[in-house]
């Protein structure tokens, strides 16, 4: 299993296909060869945060690199990977995938051909990728934490992923692992957005849904979709009839 040869005009994180999506937790990127403990980040507090890429037509990645050392990565295809990671001190990552929808990302590389180093420069996140067909890099910039921005972790534990990340280029992605891994819910959704100042109205355009009923995709007119912010708590709020009274509340908090 290795990287695509990729040119700097369409370089992305996608890997040869292997057969179909797996939620197979055995599937890990462990070339460091050091001994991995799911929760234990290592040397990971630089990398903390949600980083994007966009590429030629407009096609965007979202990694996001949790505190409780979990990850996630959306690639331009609306391809959902989750698991938990690691680092060393020489920036080297390793990944063991708790569900994994393609074969794509950062276990992709689990015959340890593909060593990945994910190192800060500055405000970027460079992240470089090696095997023996030669060395690729991938500039990541940080996903803004202004307003409403930033990646959203709900507070609803009922699942076991539930996230928004909202950028101020104006694309979005939500994720969903539901406990049932093979549920119709469970996958990535992406798209961009509208935002109004004054109502607080949110306005999406779905280009991938992938999660089903799950996400703002499942809310079309006459619903609407209001955003507010209070703190480190996101709550989105949905009018479901457009009588001008919200029926639901979802809530998230910042990560």
């Amino acid at each position: 299993m290795k990287f695509r040869t990729l040119t700097s005009a369409s370089v992305a994180i996608l890997l040869a296909a292997c057969g179909g999506g797996s939620s197979d937790d055995s599937s890990a990127n462990n070339s460091t060869g050091d001994s991995f403990v799911p929760g234990d980040t290592g040397d990971a507090s630089s990398i903390m945060g949600g980083w994007y890429v966009v590429q030629p037509g407009d096609v965007f990645t979202h990694v996001n690199f949790f505190e409780d050392g979990t990850y996630t990565l959306i690639d331009p295809s609306g391809n959902l990977e989750w698991g938990t990671f690691s680092r060393n001190a020489a920036g080297q990552l390793s990944t063991q995938g708790t569900y994994d929808e393609e074969d794509t990302g950062f276990v992709g590389g689990a015959d340890g051909e593909t060593t990945i180093v994910m190192n800060r420069e500055g405000d970027t996140l460079m992240g470089t990728f090696t095997d023996d067909e030669g060395t690729f890099e991938i500039p990541f910039q940080p996903i803004s934490t202004d307003e409403f921005y930033g990646t959203w972790r709900s507070v609803d534990t009922s699942n076991q992923l539930d996230m928004l990340s909202v950028l101020a280029d104006g694309t979005y992605s939500h994720a969903r692992v539901d406990n049932d891994t093979s549920s119709a819910t469970t996958g990535a959704e992406k798209g961009s957005f509208t935002y109004d100042d004054t109502t607080g109205e949110l306005t999406v355009n779905v280009t991938f849904d992938g999660n089903g009923v799950a996400g703002l995709s499942s809310f079309s007119a006459p619903a609407k979709v209001f955003l507010q912010v209070a703190g480190d708590t996101l709550t989105v709020s949905v009018d479901t009839d457009g009588d001008g009274v919200n029926d639901e509340d979802f809530v998230y908090m910042q990560e």
